[in-house]
C-alpha cells in the first residue's frame, strides 16, 4: 500500500470509528452513569472493536482501492508484494 493509500485508509478509518466510538461511550454513559470507568469501557470497546474489524475496516478497504482505480484483491497484491520486500 502506497503512503497515500496508507493515509486514506487512516483518514476513512477514523471517520468512520470517530462517531461510533463517540455514541456508544455516550450511550453507555446515559444507561449506567455510575459504572465504573472500566466496565464502560469494556462494553463500549466490545461493540466498536467487532464492528470496526467486521464491518468498517472491508469497507474502508473497498473504499481505498476504488479511489485508486484497483480491485481489492489488487490492493491485497500489492500489499502481499511489499511484504515479501520488507
Amino acid at each position: 500500500m502506497s503512503r497515500s493509500q496508507r493515509l486514506l485508509f487512516i483518514l476513512f478509518v477514523w471517520l468512520a470509528v470517530y462517531p461510533g466510538v463517540l455514541v456508544f461511550a455516550e450511550l453507555v454513559g446515559w444507561l449506567a452513569p455510575d459504572a465504573p470507568v472500566w466496565l464502560r469501557i469494556l462494553l463500549s470497546t466490545a461493540v466498536t472493536v467487532p464492528t470496526i474489524s467486521l464491518v468498517v475496516l472491508p469497507r474502508v478497504t473497498r473504499l481505498v482501492a476504488a479511489a485508486q482505480g484497483q480491485s481489492v484483491a489488487d490492493l491485497k497484491r500489492a500489499e502481499a508484494a511489499a511484504a515479501e520486500r520488507a
